[in-house]
Formats: C-alpha cells, sequence, structure tokens
C-alpha cells in the first residue's frame, strides 16, 4: 500500500497541473461592460475579431464583431462641412458586402479590393449611396476594402476596412 502523504503529494501535483493548463475565453478588448434589463442582462465587447454562429429551426444568431473595422481614418480632406462617413457591412459577409457612399456634388470615389498580401482582386467606381460588391468570387478570410478620391492630380486614401469574408 503506498504512504497517504505521497498519494495526496501526487493528487495535488496533478490538480496543479491540470489547473494551470485551462484558460477560460481570451482576447484583446477595446472596451465592454455588461447591460442588463427586466429580460435578462448581456455581457459585450468591443474589439473582439472572432465570431461565432449558430443556427435552429426559429432563425440565427451570430456572435462576435458584427459592424465596419475602420483601419484608417480620412485624410486629405481639409473642407469644413464635408461628410465622409463611409460604411462597409454586413462584416463578416458571406456572400455581398454593402459600401455606403456619402452624397456628394464633385468628388468621385472609386474602390479597391485586395487580399492580405497586397494583391488586388477588385476596382470599381464607387456611386452616392449603397454599392453591393459580390464577395462570392473569393475564399474565407481577411480583406482590405480601400476607398479612393482623386484630388488634385493625387490620389488619396480615404478611408480602409478589414472586412472578414465567412
Amino acid at each position: 500500500m503506498k504512504h497517504p502523504t505521497k498519494l495526496k503529494s501526487g493528487i495535488v501535483f496533478l490538480f496543479a497541473i491540470t489547473i494551470s493548463s485551462l484558460f477560460a475565453q481570451e482576447s484583446v478588448h477595446s472596451a465592454g461592460g455588461k447591460a442588463q434589463g427586466d429580460n435578462g442582462s448581456i455581457s459585450y465587447s468591443v474589439g473582439q475579431v472572432v465570431y461565432t454562429s449558430a443556427s435552429g429551426p426559429n432563425g440565427s444568431a451570430i456572435q462576435g464583431v458584427q459592424y465596419a473595422y475602420i483601419i484608417s481614418i480620412p485624410t486629405g480632406v481639409d473642407k469644413p462641412g464635408i461628410d465622409l462617413t463611409f460604411k462597409a457591412y454586413p462584416n463578416p459577409t458571406d456572400d455581398f458586402l454593402t459600401l455606403t457612399v456619402p452624397m456628394s456634388e464633385n468628388a468621385v470615389y472609386h474602390y479597391r479590393l485586395y487580399n492580405l498580401n497586397g494583391k488586388l482582386l477588385l476596382q470599381q467606381n464607387a456611386t452616392s449611396g449603397e454599392n453591393a460588391i459580390s464577395m462570392q468570387a473569393f475564399g474565407t478570410g481577411q480583406y482590405l476594402l480601400k476607398i479612393f478620391q482623386h484630388q488634385q492630380g493625387k490620389e488619396i486614401i480615404i478611408q480602409s476596412f478589414k472586412i472578414i469574408k465567412k
């Protein structure tokens, strides 16, 4: 029969190794919090770059980022009163991405879609309002969508988005 002290030490050692190898959900967030109401509560985080989806007979839910992830801010525009709010959604996307371009009288915008290696995949002019961008020909992964404008003979990047294709 084994000595009880050695048996206890062995169990404590195995327990310590098991606990040290367990990790809960772990990620870096820029913000977050908890919202409560009469019907329940929800915890949320901003900055999460991973998502999961669940579906059933009554619908589906996607957990994670559901908004445009802006990489850069508008540059090269110094005229007050110009609204340069571009939106790219849904993000992550399956088949089509919608790019919303602000109304502008004189500005002409175009967009380019790149893979993460910098290869140009798609280039189109962007009209005011909603522009549908087909993502069906591209595989699952991450892409960069850049919006450009010509100003004073130069091409200027107005905004960039990181796009996730499911």
